[in-house]
């Protein structure tokens, strides 16, 4: 689960990436290229 809410996928990932409004995680601006290769990075490990 990522925050405690949606499943560990790498799309909701991506989203959560760009928008982690609610959580301790600070905001980050990214395009949402730079986030779903973030996201696929992370599911490749």
């Amino acid at each position: 689960m990522i925050a405690g809410r949606y499943p560990n996928r790498p799309d909701n990932l991506a989203a959560f990436l760009r928008n982690s409004s609610g959580t301790a995680m600070p905001t980050v601006t990214m395009t949402a290229a730079q986030a779903d290769d973030i996201a696929a990075f992370l599911h490749e490990q």
